[in-house]
């Protein structure tokens, strides 16, 4: 950045390679448009059923489970373990070397099923840097927002799609035949897809996520301009979340104390959780006119997508920056219209929407 350039700016181009508080307000802006409104309409909506997630769940099945999807993901054994940690996270030690985790709560299914997914694809990434980067400073990815796209693109469009419902069913009708012996592979996308504003981050919905994403971008930058005080998060924090996700907010446990960015010093790191669910989304788009994705899927055999995001996203690591990478991988510049007309058709179509 240059000298004088504005404080927050700089805090955002560690993590989005040189994007700045104008890219961010745009893209922002323009998702609040469409998917507060969207938000609002599954709302009046009756919600889907998930009985079927709830319960217990025995660890030791689940770690049973999280094997099986790595193997489903194409994670090679030989160069991928997977530990249990108190917030999963990837950690690439090298090209060949990398270590995704998971946390498993014997009441709550779905959070370890997909951060095992979501650590794969970031693993994945990694994993796909081409042999010539190793021991470079290309050797590792861009920015963490196209870091993020990754893990999102395989948690969210592949991991919650119905294609692979279908696929990972079988699965739990064998380890977890209590819950899941009559569910069938719609239900179990609509459980895996039920929308509903909530107040802690990790463990929101598709839908609802970036919302979560907004609140802090706004306060970051509130904080930055000093328009408000450290003291008065609080008080913003609820009339933000009132005010995009129409919940309350009843104590700071499930306020600002629930994320360590801001305690760690990492302001301007949020937007790449949103901003990835969009670049993945222009991607997916790109994927399509290349070969019918969901038939891939639906017949367990992710190759042809990891293969696809190789040779596109991988494989260059941090040789171009993230505009040359998405018109690289999707013949056109970055836009989130991609990105709010897949969470408008899915929603649409799960809730039933006029």
């Amino acid at each position: 950045m240059k000298p004088g350039a504005d404080p927050y700016d700089v805090y955002l181009s560690e993590y989005l390679n040189g994007a700045d508080r104008k890219f961010c307000d745009a893209y922002f802006e323009k998702i609040k448009g469409a998917i507060v409104p969207l938000i609002r309409r599954v709302g009046e909506k009756r919600q889907v059923g998930n009985h079927f997630l709830k319960g217990s769940f025995a660890i030791e099945k689940q770690r049973e489970l999280s094997k099986y999807l790595m193997e489903v993901m194409t994670l090679p054994p030989d160069h991928c373990v997977l530990g249990e940690v108190e917030h999963p996270c990837m950690i690439g030690l090298d090209i060949n070397d990398i270590r995704i985790t998971t946390h498993y709560y014997q009441d709550n299914l779905p959070m370890s099923l997909f951060s095992v997914i979501h650590e794969a694809g970031h693993g994945l990434y990694e994993l796909g840097i081409q042999p010539a980067y190793r021991n470079t400073i290309l050797k590792t990815p861009i920015s963490s927002a196209m870091h993020e796209s990754q893990s999102r693109f395989f948690e969210n469009y592949i991991g919650r799609s119905e294609a692979f419902c279908g696929v990972f069913l079988p699965k739990l009708q064998e380890i977890f035949s209590d819950h899941f012996a009559d569910v069938t592979a719609h239900e179990l996308f609509l459980a895996v897809n039920k929308a509903e504003p909530s107040l802690i981050r990790i463990q929101a919905d598709e839908l609802t996520y970036s919302m979560h994403i907004v609140i802090r971008y706004e306060i970051e930058k509130m904080l930055f301009d000093g328009a408000i005080a450290v003291a008065q998060i609080p008080e913003t924090w609820r009339h933000l979340y009132k005010e995009y996700l129409g919940v309350g907010v009843p104590d700071d446990e499930h306020s600002a104390l629930q994320d360590v960015h801001w305690s760690g010093g990492m302001f301007g790191q949020f937007p790449v959780y949103s901003l990835g669910s969009a670049y993945a989304a222009q991607m997916l788009d790109a994927m399509k006119k290349d070969f019918d994705v969901y038939a891939s899927v639906a017949e367990g055999n992710l190759t042809p997508i990891v293969d696809w995001l190789g040779e596109k996203i991988h494989r260059d690591g941090g040789a171009l920056d993230v505009a040359d990478l998405l018109l690289q991988s999707c013949g056109a510049p970055f836009d989130p219209s991609y990105y709010i007309e897949y969470l408008t058709e899915k929603f649409s179509v799960i809730y039933q929407l006029d």
